[in-house]
C-alpha cells in the first residue's frame, strides 16, 4: 500500500516470521467502479468507490466538502459491493437533493487527489474519527486508478 519505495523495500526485508495468505492477494485488489453523489447546491460529493479483492468487494465511501475548500473531510469503507452501497443510500436519502452518476474511474481519482491535496494545504486539517485514520487505503486506490481525469 506504502507510496514510498524505500519504506515498502525495508518492510519486505528481513522477515522472519510468515505472512498471513491474504497478503499475497494485495496485487489482485482493484477499484472497479465510480459513483458520484452530488448535492444540487454544490456543497459536497459523496463518490462511492467500489474495490474488488479475491472473493469479495467493499466500497469506500469519500465526502469531498466544496464549502471548505474541497477537500475531502471522511472516508470509510463499507463491506458490501458499491451497486448496494449506493442504492441503500438512495433509499435513505428520499430527497431530491441529491444527483448519483457513474464517472470515469480516472475522474474520480483526479476529484479524489485534488481533494486530498487540498486539504493537506490546511494550517489545522480537518479530522474526523475516520479520516485521516483511512488516508492510506484511499490514496493506495487512487493510485490503481488511472491517470488523466478531469478533477
Amino acid at each position: 500500500m506504502l507510496d514510498d519505495d524505500r519504506l515498502r523495500q525495508h518492510a519486505r526485508s528481513g522477515r522472519r516470521q510468515s505472512l498471513p495468505r491474504w497478503l499475497f492477494t494485495l496485487d489482485q485488489i482493484k477499484p472497479t467502479r465510480a459513483i458520484i453523489q452530488t448535492h444540487i447546491l454544490g456543497d459536497g460529493d459523496n463518490v462511492f468507490l467500489g474495490v474488488a479483492t479475491p472473493g469479495r468487494s467493499f466500497t469506500i465511501v469519500i465526502y469531498i466538502d466544496h464549502n471548505m475548500g474541497t477537500i475531502v473531510k471522511d472516508a470509510f469503507t463499507v463491506e458490501l459491493p458499491v451497486d448496494e452501497v449506493v442504492a441503500r443510500t438512495a433509499q435513505l436519502g428520499g430527497d431530491d437533493e441529491t444527483i448519483q452518476d457513474e464517472i470515469l474511474l480516472e475522474d474520480a481519482a483526479a476529484k479524489i487527489h485534488d481533494a486530498i491535496e487540498h486539504g493537506a494545504l490546511m494550517i489545522e486539517p480537518y479530522e474526523t474519527d475516520s479520516w485521516p485514520l483511512c488516508k492510506p487505503l484511499v490514496q493506495w486506490m487512487v493510485r490503481l486508478l488511472p491517470a488523466g481525469g478531469q478533477g
